[in-house]
This record gives C-alpha cells, sequence and structure tokens, in this order.
C-alpha cells in the first residue's frame, strides 16, 4: 500500500522530492546518453541531494530498491514527487510509489521544458561538479586518469552527493545534513580512493590475539548507519573506525 496519489496537484507546505537523470561521460551530442546513468535526488525541504548509479533508466530492481530507500529516509507522510515527463522516469516513479507507504503528489514538467524542473537541473549540475573535483584528486593522487567505466566512478558520484549534503550550506546557514538529521556531520573521513586502516567489525573490546585493523580503500559513508564503506580484496566491508596514513 502506498497512500493516494494525485497527479498534477500541488498544495503550499508540501514537501517536494524532485529526481531526474544525469550522465558524466565527456563530449556527448545534445540528447545522446552515453555511459552508466546517474539517478539524482532532491529535497525540497532539507535540500539533501543523493546520486545514485544505476543499472539503466526506467524499472530495473536496483534502481526501484535505491530510490524507496531514499524517499523513505526522507521521512515524509506526504509528498509532491517531481521528474519530466520522459517515459522511463515516470515508470520508475510509479514502482516506487508502489513500495512506499507515503502519500505522493505526482507531478511532472512538459514534454521539452526544461525550466520547469529547473530545480533538478540545477542539482545535476552541483553534483556534476562535485563529481569532477573529486575525480581530479584522485587522477592527481594517483597519477592515472579515472575512465568512465572505471568502478571507482559510482563511488565518487555518491560520494559527490554526501560532500554536499554534508559541507555545502545555504543562505541560512545550515548544511542539508543539519536540516535532514538535526545536527551538522561532525564525524571523520577519508578521500574516495585512499588506503587507510579499518577497525574489522566485531573486533572491538572483544579481539585479544588476533590483528584488529586491516587495510583498504576508503569508499565514503553509508547515509543510514553512518558507517563507512571499505573496498577490500575480498569485498566491501563497513566499519566504525579508522585511521588514515
Amino acid at each position: 500500500s502506498y497512500g493516494r496519489r494525485v497527479r498534477g496537484e500541488k498544495e503550499q507546505g508540501v514537501p517536494r522530492v524532485n529526481i531526474d537523470y544525469m550522465f558524466t561521460r565527456d563530449k556527448q551530442t545534445p540528447g545522446e546518453e552515453k555511459g552508466a546513468p546517474i539517478l539524482v535526488i532532491k529535497g525540497s525541504k532539507t535540500k539533501v541531494t543523493w546520486a545514485r548509479t544505476v543499472p539503466q533508466k526506467g524499472v530495473c530492481p536496483y534502481a526501484v530498491k535505491r530510490l524507496v530507500k531514499d524517499l523513505r529516509m526522507l521521512g515524509h507522510k506526504k509528498m509532491i514527487f517531481k521528474s519530466d515527463s520522459e517515459p522511463a522516469t515516470l515508470a520508475l516513479k510509479e514502482a516506487a510509489g508502489r513500495e512506499v507507504d507515503t502519500e505522493l503528489i505526482m507531478e511532472e514538467s512538459p514534454a521539452g521544458e526544461h525550466q520547469a524542473n529547473g530545480r533538478a537541473e540545477s542539482t545535476v549540475r552541483q553534483v556534476q561538479g562535485q563529481f569532477r573535483t573529486l575525480k581530479d584528486a584522485l587522477e592527481t593522487r594517483l597519477n592515472a586518469a579515472i575512465e568512465g567505466n572505471s568502478p571507482m566512478v559510482p563511488w565518487l558520484i555518491a560520494h559527490a552527493g554526501s560532500v554536499i549534503n554534508r559541507y555545502r550550506k545555504g543562505i541560512d546557514g545550515r548544511t542539508a545534513h543539519r536540516r535532514w538529521k538535526g545536527r551538522e556531520y561532525n564525524g571523520h573521513i577519508a578521500e574516495v580512493g585512499e588506503t587507510v586502516l579499518y577497525l574489522i567489525q566485531g573486533t572491538a573490546g572483544v579481539e585479544k590475539y588476533k590483528v584488529r585493523w586491516s587495510e583498504g580503500i576508503w569508499l565514503g559513508i553509508k547515509d543510514e548507519t553512518g558507517e563507512c564503506i571499505i573496498g577490500t580484496s575480498e569485498g566491501i566491508v563497513r566499519t566504525r573506525d579508522f585511521r588514515r596514513g
């Protein structure tokens, strides 16, 4: 059950959530879409921004699951759910709407009128700019180019949204993270792709004999838990504590 959905209705004071797609591949002509699509989500009340690399535009299990998680994390009981009128985007909205217990007021901007979905397009530009900054920093550190098909790109994209949320202040002097969670973010972070020592989960205060710290690659922070995401030779792990070199 996902409550009542009304298409085209506007209500003052109801939080708005905009979604749009973006791409990161260079030298794209108008209308061209190269590389994996990135779903960008923006909340009007908190100004929270999320950027999620998805396998394809439209409905696919991962995209639906990820969008549903983000809508639930916003915590709204009712929201205006806005996008452009592209069929793939509308299908994704409908699929996610069936999974959330939220009253959704569906709203679409007219086809071809980019100004009508201006909030989402402005957010896309912010994410693209932050992504370029993070990618340039990693390329400088590695002394190597990060290609569009690199497995680091989705982590850089996701972290770009997190950086905007945690550190960019609005005209009210507050970050999106503070509006969302009621406090500023005060945790430690590293750079995406940086080698760190991380505390192996379940060993703090317990393991007295074996090594409790291991080496991994810092990839970002999980919004739901605040844990750091670490890449290892055996896969992705999460940890509460890490040390930079």
